[in-house]
């Protein structure tokens, strides 16, 4: 982090928001901290990346690159990122040293597995659709079954036209393929 004594005092055009990430997003970001007169760091693996035409620094590395984290840190009065694939760990650490990252780290670390995520929002009580986590081939190829006989129990409920069953036999063929190829089964 930059040093500043106090950094409440600091104007616009002396802060530096450091964005892992610098596609479409992280470009979108950048364009509205502009506006704010805010310094721009980018770390991103490529130096063309959108963002490079509107960065003040321009760190190219991997988006879990440590060191490259670290750097892009040390330069910046906030961290954040637009991307799933940033470093959560090393972002928990930067936090624990004094490093403000926003959102925190916490937050990416979540979505960067859908289960995790969706278990956050089912235990915060909010509306997601049914899922389960699959452990197993056995339990993969169960709940396969179990897809392909709702598919089956809808389509056959979807009765009509001549041209409607043709495209309910061509939809059923479909999954039937897919699941089939999924799971290795032959039944």
């Amino acid at each position: 982090m930059k040093n500043a004594p106090d950094k409440s005092r600091l104007s616009p055009n002396e802060i530096t928001l450091g964005i892992i990430g610098g596609g479409q997003l992280g470009k979108m970001m950048g364009l509205e901290a502009r506006r704010m007169s805010i310094n721009l760091a980018y770390l991103d693996p490529e130096i063309n990346c959108p963002a490079s035409t509107i960065s003040d620094q321009m760190i190219v590395s991997d988006f879990k690159d440590e060191e490259a984290i670290i750097e892009l840190a040390k330069k910046s009065d906030v961290l954040t990122y637009e991307i799933e694939l940033a470093n959560s760990s090393v972002l928990k650490g930067l936090e624990s040293r004094g490093y403000v990252v926003h959102p925190a780290s916490q937050v990416l670390y979540t979505i960067q597995n859908k289960i995790r995520q969706k278990k956050f929002l089912r235990d915060n009580r909010i509306p997601v659709p049914d899922f389960e986590e699959v452990i197993s081939i056995e339990q993969a190829k169960k709940i396969g079954k179990e897809f392909l006989k709702a598919i089956i129990t809808f389509l056959e409920l979807k009765q009509s036209s001549k041209f409607q069953e043709r495209r309910r036999t061509q939809i059923l063929q479909l999954i039937i393929q897919v699941y089939t190829h999924c799971t290795g089964l032959r039944e």
